[in-house]
């Protein structure tokens, strides 16, 4: 195997480990995300920060263990908080 090719794969795996997030219509009719995050939930709230910036709010999250052969991972869905005061204390940082 080409050394070019096992490092493009090596970097296929790795991106592929990092949360994820989803768009989707949240139960109140909003948009909000999905994030699963297959290590931390740290890397879950990282990830929710990034999508929104000026703050979020949880609306539901699990910590799944789906059987003793796959690894727990933790999902949760947000909705980004875009009221006055967050984007006030968000431009002044």
């Amino acid at each position: 195997m080409p050394k070019h090719f096992s490092f493009m794969l090596f970097l296929i795996l790795l991106a592929s480990c990092g949360p994820t997030a989803s768009r989707l219509t949240a139960p109140d009719g909003g948009s909000g995300y999905f994030v699963r995050c297959k290590s931390t939930k740290a890397e879950c709230f990282e990830k929710a920060i990034t999508i929104c910036p000026t703050g979020y709010r949880i609306i539901d999250s699990e910590n799944i263990s789906p059987t003793r052969d796959t690894a727990p991972f933790f999902e949760m869905l947000i909705q980004c908080d875009y009221s006055w005061q967050n984007m006030e204390r968000t431009l002044k940082k």
